[in-house]
């Protein structure tokens, strides 16, 4: 989903500074360059995310289930 981001986003808007004109091969590299920075910071933010839930899941299961009900409401106000 980062790479298509990326692409998406270096398509719209390539940031090649200078005074001449941009070749294919300038908007190419920029456009390689932004989708794998892209990418990476989209693994992070997952990575971040299923960690966190999978943390909550490890240390919540071992209890009651009223324990697990009364934990999901506190949550959810």
């Amino acid at each position: 989903m980062g790479a298509v981001f990326g692409l998406f986003t270096a398509g719209i808007d390539p940031n090649i500074t200078g005074t001449e004109t941009p070749t294919v091969q300038l908007v190419a590299k920029e456009m390689k360059v932004r989708t794998v920075s892209y990418a990476k910071n989209f693994a992070v933010l997952g990575a971040m995310f299923a960690g966190t839930e999978c943390l909550i899941e490890s240390v919540c299961t071992g209890r009651h289930v009223v324990t697990m009900l009364l934990f999901n409401v506190h949550i959810m106000r």
